[in-house]
């Protein structure tokens, strides 16, 4: 789906075990490694990739990946601007201080990085901060991988619920989280952006 929270989906990782900063002490892999049984997110995700002969993993973005990271928010966010009258939040987000709190994930196939997921972690919920997806791969199924993969992710971090947030003028967001699961919660004027916020608890 920064910062209208899973804005745009232009459309929209995980941890094994998480250090004192929260960074993963181990990278997962989705795709020819769904076999290795210390990947938590298995049965959650094998469903979904299982039509793909090279399915998307996910993994922990690298410093070398901020170029394409840029790239893929401008390409998923600059249709919205003439709607909104200025950039999206996400365009305007430091993607690499978002990689020093160990927060920037990307998703991969065939040695391309496709999609950025920013994901916090709450007292109370995994907050899906940003998602964007090259908009080659729109009409993929990516979208519904990336928000089974932020569910499994809040379960592995004993997490109750997600959390998200879309801008009001996003309409088209709201009915694809809603149809997933998602309820309003609450809306809020925040840096000039009308907010939609929506939750999901976790099964």
């Amino acid at each position: 789906l920064k910062k209208q929270k899973l804005n745009g989906l232009p459309l929209m990782s995980n941890k094994v075990g998480l250090t004192s900063s929260g960074q993963s002490k181990t990278s997962q892999t989705f795709g020819s490694s769904l076999e290795q049984p210390r990947c938590p997110h298995r049965a959650v995700l094998a469903p979904l990739m299982a039509s793909s002969t090279d399915p998307p993993h996910f993994r922990p973005a690298r410093y070398t990946d901020l170029p394409r990271v840029a790239a893929i928010v401008h390409a998923a966010y600059t249709p919205y601007i003439a709607r909104m009258g200025q950039p999206p939040g996400p365009m305007l987000d430091d993607y690499a201080q978002r990689l020093a709190a160990g927060q920037l994930w990307v998703t991969e196939t065939q040695g391309t990085v496709i999609g950025v997921l920013v994901l916090e972690t709450g007292q109370d919920a995994l907050l899906i901060d940003n998602i964007a997806i090259d908009p080659a791969a729109h009409g993929t199924g990516l979208g519904s991988l990336c928000l089974a993969f932020a569910e499994s992710e809040a379960r592995q971090r004993g997490l109750p619920a997600l959390r998200l947030y879309t801008n009001a003028l996003m309409t088209e967001n709201v009915a694809y989280y809603s149809r997933r699961g998602f309820v309003e919660t609450h809306r809020a004027t925040e840096h000039g952006y009308d907010r939609i916020y929506m939750a999901k608890p976790v099964a």
